[in-house]
């Protein structure tokens, strides 16, 4: 699967990719607001996460961009 950024100029054609999507021919989701620098800032920061935080994190995030049909 291959993901893009797609800044849409015409209002037009969000309709278009909104039905794109019920025919189950493309993925629509919001744009992370997280920035890497912020993440960097908080890892290196006297209250950085433990790796067993960040490794449950990281599932939560998988188990919603993969499903949680996904098999190892």
């Amino acid at each position: 699967m291959d993901s893009y950024y797609i800044e849409i100029v015409n209002p037009k054609v969000l309709k278009l990719l909104i039905e794109l999507e019920k025919l189950d021919l493309i993925r629509l989701s919001e744009r992370s607001n997280v920035n890497l620098e912020s993440v960097l800032q908080q890892l290196r920061s006297d209250k950085a996460l433990s790796p067993e935080t960040i490794a449950a994190e990281v599932e939560v995030i998988r188990e919603v961009r993969y499903g949680k049909d996904r098999k190892d």
